[in-house]
């Protein structure tokens, strides 16, 4: 369930195949942002790639994974 404000009530949306979460009834966008395993690239002004979007932490630890190896180790 999603809040819809122009309707001020929660309504149940529908996540389409292209990852957009609509209202059933009439079809308006609630959601348009996605979240991804994988990173992706887009290409700047001059032609380099850079990572585009942003990296979202681990819930279960406050620590990478690389980080938490190295604390295993004592190092």
């Amino acid at each position: 369930m999603v809040y819809y404000s122009h309707r001020a009530k929660n309504v149940a949306g529908q996540r389409l195949d292209d990852g957009f979460l609509c209202c059933g009834s009439c079809g308006r966008v609630l959601e348009d942002y996605f979240f991804a395993e994988e990173p992706s690239f887009v290409k700047n002004a001059v032609g380099q790639s850079k990572l585009s979007g942003n990296y979202v932490r681990i819930v279960q630890s406050e620590y990478s994974e690389s980080r938490q190896r190295t604390l295993d180790r004592g190092c």
